[in-house]
């Protein structure tokens, strides 16, 4: 993901994000997708790479206002990109 400026407010569906979560969310999407990288899964093979990032992004969004940790969202999402694919 690439870092937003500006200070400005994210919408994503009808929730609005501040810089700071969205810096969150950033920072458990560039994790999740290293371990996915190191780990050597197909997932992160270039023919499924744009999938399964999409996939991570949109878990990461939906679990974004759960309450969960990051280190509970980044788990939950590599868990359901791994089932999902």
């Amino acid at each position: 993901m690439k870092p937003l400026g500006g200070g400005s407010l994210v919408m994503v569906r009808s929730e609005v994000y501040s810089p700071e979560r969205v810096s969150v969310f950033q920072n458990i999407f560039d994790s999740a997708w290293e371990d996915l990288v190191r780990s050597g899964s197909p997932l992160a093979q270039y023919v499924n790479a744009e999938a399964t990032r999409n996939a991570l992004a949109r878990q990461i969004i939906a679990l974004g206002g759960t309450g969960m940790s990051p280190d509970e969202i980044k788990r939950t999402v590599l868990q359901d990109v791994a089932i999902v694919s």
